[in-house]
């Protein structure tokens, strides 16, 4: 019986040509991780959302979201954390008598998320009836890259309905509520 094996060169061209196929395949393996990435945080974004939305509903208060940096008070920069409470006195920020629903963590991977509505940009809020109270905007997520084909939007109307943005037209980037390409560069 004559035993089989790979000479030295044999497997230097292997090694060769593997590291060749990964090099090749790394900057898809990345998109990959970047869009997955961007979408996870938009789910969980969007899960706190609708969980502020139906709670309102269900107790028939005010809930509030604020951005919070210490889980303790608002404040800070959205991509720290997110406060959600029933508003007792229906001002947007977090005090004693108001009773802590849910904390959303931060953000990671160094991504940014900014909220732009008409009214407040620290807070926003949802009626008893499901609606937002007195605004409406839109989350912007942003890698830490800025990588526009990377940016997301969690878009919410005045009527308390609640969507993720998509790419419509095919060309790699999501639209905000006007069919714009998201931006990171602020």
């Amino acid at each position: 019986m004559k035993l089989a094996g790979f000479t030295l060169l044999e497997l230097l061209i292997v090694l060769l040509l593997a590291s060749l196929l990964l090099w090749a395949a790394l900057p898809s393996f990345h998109h990959l991780i970047y869009h997955q990435r961007a979408n996870a945080q938009m789910h969980s974004l969007l899960a706190t959302v609708q969980f502020a939305r139906s709670e309102a509903l269900r107790r028939g208060d005010i809930i509030t979201l604020c951005k919070s940096g210490d889980t303790q008070t608002c404040g800070g920069q959205w991509q720290d954390g997110i406060l959600v409470f029933a508003d007792q006195a229906g001002n947007g920020d977090f005090s004693p008598e108001d009773e802590l629903l849910n904390i959303q963590d931060t953000l990671s991977h160094g991504s940014q998320l900014r909220w732009q509505a008409f009214g407040s940009n620290n807070y926003f809020s949802f009626a008893p009836n499901g609606f937002t109270h007195h605004h409406n905007g839109t989350f912007i997520l942003c890698p830490a890259n800025n990588d526009n084909r990377y940016a997301r939007a969690l878009i919410i109307s005045k009527s308390g309905r609640v969507r993720l943005s998509r790419d419509t037209t095919g060309d790699g980037f999501h639209e905000d509520s006007n069919g714009d390409p998201l931006q990171c560069c602020h």
